[in-house]
């Protein structure tokens, strides 16, 4: 009796525990959509210096590569962003070409760089820069798909803005959960 009592109690926690953390995910999709809602919202543009004002993650940057530090925040066509690393972190990005980077290559900020049918893909959270890839090949652990709208999503995950604080704070966004 006292090992069955047990076991319900330990059953009655466990489905408290996903009722949490299913409300819990439901708070903060709801959060992140809302987000999503407006397509011009100026507060959403530049990073946390403030470096690339002009720049929002829902505008597309056709013909160029979001790159702050760079002269303009942006690379032109041909030009890849190589995002240098302090501490571990990307600290500013220049222009060049690929063979020119000797830490991260930012190849694309959204799918509007890439041939048609492929994504902007964020490789390890940005530890390995960004490529244009065929979407069931931006999945592995850490990558995440860059994102202008929703409708660049599988439908499960949400798009948003880059966190404050980050590199491409405000510049690009992702599809996260």
């Amino acid at each position: 009796m006292i090992k069955e009592h047990g076991f319900q109690h330990f059953r009655m926690m466990s489905t408290s525990l996903r009722i949490f953390r299913y409300l819990l995910s439901a708070l903060v999709v709801a959060a992140a959509v809302s987000a999503c809602s407006s397509n011009d919202d100026a507060s959403l543009g530049g990073n946390s210096a403030g470096a690339c004002g002009d720049f929002n993650w829902r505008k597309p940057s056709d013909g160029t590569i979001v790159c702050p530090g760079a002269p303009g925040c942006s690379c032109s066509t041909g030009q890849v962003c190589c995002v240098s690393l302090v501490g571990g972190k990307a600290a500013t990005g220049t222009c060049g070409a690929l063979t020119d980077c000797a830490d991260l290559a930012m190849q694309c900020d959204g799918a509007e760089d890439c041939a048609p049918g492929q994504v902007c893909c964020l490789l390890d959270d940005l530890g390995g820069g960004t490529e244009c890839r065929a979407p069931q090949d931006c999945f592995f652990t850490n990558e995440i798909t860059l994102c202008r709208t929703q409708d660049e999503c599988d439908g499960v995950k949400t798009c948003a803005p880059s966190q404050p604080g980050t590199y491409l704070a405000g510049v690009v966004g992702g599809c996260g959960f």
